[in-house]
């Protein structure tokens, strides 16, 4: 597995898997602002050579907000998706983060085991926050 910076020429690839995995898929243009924002960060994910996922994610002083993460299908239920997400996880605390933010559908049971298996938990909710209405459940971890 090798974790790199995405580029602007991982786009059809990433548009791909955003279309496979999500209800309400990013714009090209939102994965290009996260790539080339000021507190932004956008990795991508490569298995033997292929094209298998991505994680953004934003820092600002000791808090991150993860954005988005997603495994193309033919790669799921193999632990890349654990492994990403401890890399995000990892690399935010070498950099000073203690406190960590996401939304998460309630529907998505797969994504939010992951994430309470990493010690977040859910602090809230956005009412109506997606585009076809469901709410968002507000996740948090904070680490020493």
């Amino acid at each position: 597995m090798l974790i790199r910076k995405m580029t602007p020429d991982d786009m059809e690839e990433i548009m791909a898997i955003e279309g496979v995995s999500f209800e309400s898929p990013w714009l090209p243009e939102m994965f290009e602002a996260e790539m080339a924002g000021p507190i932004s960060d956008a990795l991508s994910v490569e298995i033997d050579g292929l094209y298998a996922g991505y994680v953004t994610f934003r820092v600002i002083l000791d808090e991150a907000h993860l954005m988005n993460v997603a495994i193309h299908p033919d790669f799921r239920k193999r632990g890349y998706g654990r492994r990403l997400t401890q890399h995000f996880l990892d690399d935010c605390m070498e950099r000073g983060v203690k406190y960590f933010y996401l939304e998460v559908r309630p529907s998505n049971v797969p994504a939010r085991k992951l994430y309470r298996s990493f010690g977040f938990r859910i602090t809230g909710v956005r009412k109506g926050y997606y585009e076809d209405g469901e709410d968002a459940l507000l996740m948090e971890l904070t680490k020493p």
